[in-house]
């Protein structure tokens, strides 16, 4: 069932697609395509012999960029999580080391998941609040891909879960979502999903 959109609905849409470097009404897939599949998991992942939909790949330069294509100002950062400042000992590495390697194999598990943390505060927050952060989360995670789906209206379905794979992060960008008795979406990549009207039904 397709359902109108508003104005400002279709605007939200197309803005979506426009910063990730698609045209405004451009579709990657539509229902159509998933009914011609038949029963079955929708798998949507960066790798494309898995993913039941061919994704199409959006380079990023940076964390910059990726923030830029994907994210909208947010002025209220009360749920993000901010970690403390960066080690010493990272910030001269960064500038020292020959390969992506090299520097990855200076960080413990704790610099790990305070780099990720600093990464997830630079997207949904403030990113001068890590600015300390920015040329390791570049040198350690950019430059990168990921993998871009657009449609109009999708309905997922007992039979047809969306199921949302690991890889190069997904970027979903919808119409409208309907949700059937019965139907799950399932994501195991940290995503961004967008959809101007969520229905379960």
């Amino acid at each position: 069932m397709s359902v109108k959109l508003s104005e400002e609905e279709e605007a939200a849409f197309a803005r979506i697609n426009e910063k990730l470097g698609l045209g405004p009404d451009e579709l990657t897939f539509t229902q159509a395509d998933l009914d011609a599949k038949g029963k079955g998991p929708i798998i949507l992942s960066s790798d494309p012999l898995e993913s039941t939909i061919p994704p199409k790949a959006v380079a990023v330069a940076s964390i910059a960029d990726f923030r830029n294509k994907v994210y909208f100002d947010d002025p209220d950062d009360a749920h993000v999580d901010y970690p403390g400042a960066p080690a010493p000992k990272l910030l001269s590495l960064v500038k020292s080391a020959k390969s992506r390697r090299e520097l990855k194999e200076e960080f413990t598990q704790d610099d790990i998941i305070n780099l990720r943390k600093a990464a997830t505060a630079y997207l949904l927050g403030k990113p001068e609040k890590v600015k300390d952060y920015e040329a390791l989360i570049n040198a350690f995670y950019f430059p990168g891909k990921i993998a871009v789906f657009t449609a109009g209206d999708i309905t997922i379905t007992k039979d047809n879960p969306l199921i949302i794979n690991s890889g190069d992060p997904p970027v979903l960008n919808f119409k409208t979502m309907t949700i059937k008795p019965g139907g799950y979406i399932a994501v195991h990549e940290d995503s961004t999903i967008n959809t101007q009207q969520f229905i379960k039904e």
